[in-house]
C-alpha cells in the first residue's frame, strides 16, 4: 500500500462545463489511491500532521460509495465529497484476442473501420510508435508536447502533458527504472495523438492522453488507445491498465471492470473553509442542473464543441 503524499496548490474550481469562472488555490497534501489500494478496499491513512502552510488534504479514488457534494465534520476537518464515480480498469491477464471478445461485433467492426479510414486519410503513412527506453523518451516528449499545446485540456483545463522541466526529469528517471510506457500516433511524420503511462506495481496508469483537435473526426485518440492496448497485451508484463478517476464514455467502453470510488477534500474546520465549501457545492449543483437541462434540450454537445474551439 502506498503512503505517498505530496504538497500541491489544489485549485477548487467554480466552472460551467469546460469554462472555469473562478479558482481558489488551497495549499494541501494530496494522495491518489493506487489500483492496489482500491481493490483492497482500503485507502491510505490520513497524514498524522499537516505542514504549517497546508490547509488540509485530498484523497483521490477512495474505494466505496459516497454521496457527492456531502459536507460533514471529521475531527479537526470539514470533509467534502468532491466527486463520486466508477473507477475503470482493464484486467490484462488474458490475451488481446480475449480482450477483443468483450466488445460486440459491431463495436469491433467500427474500430477496424476507423483504423482503415485513418490509414487511407494518411495515404497509407499512418504509423504507431511505442517508447520506454530513456534514450527514446526525449523524442516522445518533443512530439507529444507539439500535440498537447493544441488540446482543449491544456488550453482550458491546465491538464495537458506537463511542460515543466521537473516533469521531464521525473519521466527520464522513471524510464531508467523501466517504469514508463508512452505511445504516439502519426500521420506521416506529423504526431496527432499521444498516450503517457507510468507504471505502479505492475499497473499501467492512464496519466495523459491528448490528440490534435483537427483530427477529432478521425477518432485518433480511440485509435491510439486501441493500438496501445494491443502492444501492452503483447508484452505480457502487466496485471492491470488503470484508467484512474472519472468514468468517461471512452473509459467505460474500454474497461473490463469498474469499482465505485470518490474524491474527498479535508480542510481545517474554520468558518471561512465551511463557507467556501458550501458555496462550491451550491454552485456545482446549479451548474449540474443547467448542464442536465441543456443536454435534455439537445444543446449541451454543441455548446461544449463551440467552447472548446473558441
Amino acid at each position: 500500500m502506498s503512503d505517498y503524499w505530496h504538497r500541491q496548490g489544489y485549485e477548487l474550481k467554480f466552472q460551467v462545463s469546460d469554462i472555469i469562472l473562478l479558482r481558489k488555490r488551497i495549499p494541501i497534501l494530496a494522495h491518489a489511491c493506487t489500483l492496489g489500494e482500491i481493490l483492497s478496499g482500503k485507502a491510505s491513512d490520513p497524514p498524522l500532521e499537516l505542514p504549517r502552510e497546508c490547509e488540509g488534504f485530498l484523497i483521490r479514488s477512495c474505494p466505496g460509495h459516497a454521496l457527492e457534494g456531502a459536507i460533514d465534520r471529521s475531527g479537526l476537518y470539514v470533509a467534502y465529497t468532491m466527486a463520486s464515480y466508477e473507477h475503470c480498469y482493464i484486467d490484462l491477464s488474458g490475451s488481446f484476442s480475449d480482450y477483443q471478445a468483450k466488445f460486440s461485433t459491431k463495436t469491433r467492426g467500427t474500430i477496424t473501420r476507423k483504423i482503415k479510414k485513418f490509414t487511407a486519410q494518411c495515404n497509407g503513412r499512418m504509423s504507431f510508435q511505442s517508447y520506454s527506453c530513456p534514450d527514446d523518451m526525449p523524442a516522445f516528449y518533443r512530439w507529444a508536447r507539439q500535440v498537447s499545446v493544441l488540446t482543449y485540456q491544456e488550453r482550458l483545463l491546465d491538464a495537458g502533458l506537463p511542460g515543466e522541466p521537473a516533469f521531464v526529469d521525473a519521466m527520464l528517471a522513471e524510464a531508467k527504472q523501466g517504469r514508463v510506457r508512452a505511445y504516439l500516433l502519426f500521420d506521416g511524420e506529423k504526431p496527432v495523438a499521444y498516450l503517457y503511462c507510468p507504471i505502479i506495481e505492475k499497473t499501467l496508469v492512464y496519466a495523459f492522453l491528448g490528440f490534435d483537435p483537427s483530427y477529432g473526426e478521425s477518432s485518433v485518440g480511440t485509435i491510439l488507445l486501441w493500438l496501445s492496448l494491443e502492444s501492452i497485451f503483447s508484452e505480457k508484463a502487466f496485471c492491470y491498465f488503470d484508467f484512474t478517476e472519472g468514468a468517461s464514455t471512452q473509459k467505460q467502453m474500454f474497461s473490463t471492470h469498474r469499482v465505485p470510488c470518490f474524491n474527498r477534500l479535508f480542510l481545517l474546520d474554520t468558518g471561512r473553509n465551511r463557507l467556501l465549501l458550501a458555496a462550491h457545492r451550491r454552485f456545482d449543483r446549479t451548474s449540474h442542473r443547467l448542464g442536465t437541462a441543456l443536454d435534455r434540450w439537445g444543446f449541451k454537445r454543441a455548446i461544449k464543441r463551440l467552447l472548446r474551439g473558441a
